[in-house]
């Protein structure tokens, strides 16, 4: 499990983790595999992965220090606001 610690509040508690499987009523596992982007919207908050997912990221990352990891939106067109310079 990966703890996302950049967004503050009491009410965060965001992780990168394995797909929760203890439900098996919520096919879970079929929806993360399934090409339809909206089967995939099974989370309470938290960013679920595949399990090859998680492993390569555990594997890529070093395992010390901080690392940027970036979330984009499934819409491309939208990266861009994201990254677009700030005005005050």
């Amino acid at each position: 499990m990966l703890d996302i610690n950049e967004i503050h509040g009491t009410d965060w508690g965001i992780a990168i983790h394995r797909v929760y499987l203890g439900t098996p009523s919520e096919h879970r596992e079929q929806r993360i595999e399934s090409p339809n982007a909206q089967d995939k919207h099974i989370t309470f908050g938290c960013i679920n992965v595949t399990p090859n997912a998680i492993a390569f990221l555990l594997k890529q990352l070093p395992e010390k220090g901080a690392t940027p990891l970036y979330i984009l939106p499934e819409d491309d067109s939208k990266t861009v606001t994201y990254f677009a310079p700030h005005t005050s």
